[in-house]
């Protein structure tokens, strides 16, 4: 009954994607004409595009565009495909994904409507209208508390739909031969680690969002499993670790969009568009890393000094989009006579 809903939050997910590309495009071109603060010295002034502090605040959504639209393809074709008789595990992966789109769907068109000024709140210039249709995503199709929370269970029962004692025994069993042994102390010299090579290197993406995963998945089996010892019924003890569930899903999908990411990456011929792609795939890692520093400085993964160096690298990467930005927003197809915001002209 469930896994009906799951092209609709595939569907769900990509409108609201639409809407977080519609508001970029219009924002960024507004970003490339709208000049001020003059220093005297010059004839013109600054394009507000050319500004550290806009390119950050519009450049890192840019690239999660890309990544979760490449993710959503993906997962339209394995829904698509009729090969596939279990869509046990796609409703898993769908149910954390369109939570997190949606969160960031909402977040980027108010973004945006902030970064064009007074002008990003007139109805003529579209920003509006997109946030009042995407607000409602966050509910539709599933409420995202509750998707990630979904997401989780099958993640913590290796996508078994029954979630109930003698599932968790398994999960257990596998847990304690398959994690525990994998999470070892993280040594100070990688935490601390900060050249570019380093920094920018897909290996190291993938090993912070597959520590976290399994990390988040190893701790909230092991309390869950100490709940029931002390005679908690499985449901009340779910509802105990509700919020350390819900960090897993979206730990779990943000890993998902990743690897399906790279996947991408690696089939694209022109080798000049290919490092384009992969440099995004980059900032995206990076900026997810960032957002999250508080969780992997608490568990010893990153240490202050690469932290810093993370959010250092996110800046730059967002400085040296500058010269591609409008070929970016260009290439998320959106035709001209759509886009019919007076300030994106």
């Amino acid at each position: 009954m469930l896994g009906t809903l799951v092209g609709g939050r595939i569907c769900v997910a990509k409108g609201a994607l639409s809407g977080a590309k519609m508001a970029l495009a219009i924002a960024v071109k507004y970003a490339l004409q709208r000049r001020q603060f003059n220093d005297n010295l010059k004839i013109q002034e600054d394009l507000i595009m050319d500004y550290p502090s806009h390119q950050l605040r519009l450049t890192p959504a840019i690239a999660k565009s890309y990544v979760y639209q490449v993710t959503l393809d993906s997962m339209m074709s394995i829904y698509s495909d009729d090969s596939i008789t279990d869509k046990r595990k796609i409703e898993t992966q769908v149910a954390g994904l369109k939570a997190i789109i949606t969160w960031f769907a909402n977040e980027t068109i108010q973004e945006c409507r902030e970064a064009c000024g007074g002008k990003g709140y007139l109805l003529e210039n579209r920003i509006a209208d997109l946030k009042a249709d995407v607000d409602i995503f966050t509910t539709f199709e599933g409420d995202n508390t509750v998707l990630l929370q979904l997401a989780a269970k099958g993640i913590m029962s290796d996508f078994n739909t029954e979630f109930n004692s003698a599932g968790f025994s398994a999960v257990f069993k596998l847990l304690g031969t398959q994690i525990s042994d994998k999470l070892v102390s993280i040594n100070p010299i990688y935490a601390n680690k900060v050249d570019k090579e380093h920094l920018y290197n897909p290996k190291f993406h993938q090993h912070a969002f597959d520590y976290r995963t399994r990390r988040l998945t190893y701790s909230a089996a092991m309390r869950i499993r100490d709940y029931i010892k002390k005679g908690i019924p499985t449901y009340q003890a779910f509802l105990k670790v509700q919020t350390h569930l819900i960090a897993l899903g979206k730990a779990y999908s943000c890993e998902l969009a990743y690897n399906t990411y790279l996947e991408f990456t690696a089939t694209i011929e022109d080798k000049k568009n290919q490092q384009l792609f992969e440099k995004l795939g980059c900032l995206f890692a990076l900026s997810e890393i960032r957002e999250d520093a508080s969780w992997y400085l608490e568990q010893g993964y990153l240490g202050g000094t690469k932290s810093k160096a993370i959010r250092q690298r996110v800046e730059r990467l967002s400085t040296e989009f500058r010269p591609h930005i409008e070929v970016l927003v260009d290439g998320f197809g959106i035709p001209d006579h759509c886009l019919t915001a007076p300030i994106s002209r």
